[in-house]
């Protein structure tokens, strides 16, 4: 990749303290492969909790390579790293699963594990089984993914402000606010963040039925827009 990373590259959220701390301290380079591919994986996988299992780790091409193992020696390695993780608390391994599984260990992912296992102790407590798997919901672009193909490229400073922002908004209004610029032809983020400001200090509301025109629709967006403009 000797000319660098290609126009439009993704990025991909990695948590803190791994590119800090725990970076000095994790000395082993097949837990730091392996965790590092495990937060990818993670990132292509929707809802919550997310996880990755060990054989979806085992299977995995860049992993292969990256430790320079096939087969039964491969999936040794990629299980020692997974239970270095775990024991330095990056991972949380799943229990009751039939082939190890593993979560990115922080707060949002305890919270789903805990309540699946809330579920599965009050569905044996009935005497309930799940005949049918749930059904299949077709997966939907986040933000970073939007922003890439609506907007412009993701550099670093566009990710951390994207990253900032799901911290302030719900990810459907960012959604939204993205595709309200698009269809007004400002594609830049500070339009974007012009209608999330106003939508967090008037409200986020709906066309009300028979009012469909695109300019009545926009023309708050662009006033909001006009005095970020003037202030910037």
């Amino acid at each position: 990749m000797g000319d660098g990373f290609p126009s439009g590259v993704g990025f991909t959220p990695v948590p803190s303290p791994l590119l800090g701390n725990l970076l000095a301290e994790i000395s082993d380079p097949a837990e730091l492969r392996v965790t590092l591919r495990f937060i990818w994986l993670v990132n292509q996988k929707k809802g919550i909790p997310r996880p990755v299992r060990l054989d979806e780790l085992a299977a995995d091409r860049v992993i292969a390579a990256a430790l320079g193992a096939r087969g039964d020696a491969l999936e040794s390695k990629v299980a020692g790293a997974l239970q270095a993780a775990v024991d330095r608390g990056t991972l949380l391994e799943l229990e009751g699963e039939e082939i190890p599984a593993f979560v990115l260990n922080t707060e949002p992912e305890r919270r789903a594990v805990a309540r699946l296992k809330r579920n599965r102790v009050g569905d044996r407590a009935r005497g309930e089984v799940r005949a049918e798997p749930a059904p299949v919901v077709p997966e939907k672009p986040n933000i970073f993914v939007l922003y890439e193909q609506n907007i412009g490229p993701l550099t670093p400073i566009v990710g951390q402000i994207l990253n900032d922002a799901r911290l302030s908004f719900p990810e459907e209004w960012i959604k939204e606010a993205i595709q309200i610029a698009v269809a007004n032809n400002a594609r830049n983020w500070k339009y974007v963040s012009a209608i999330l400001d106003r939508w967090a200090s008037e409200g986020r509301s709906r066309e009300q039925p028979g009012r469909d025109l695109q300019e009545d629709r926009l023309e708050p967006y662009r006033r909001a827009y006009g005095r970020y403009i003037k202030r910037g």
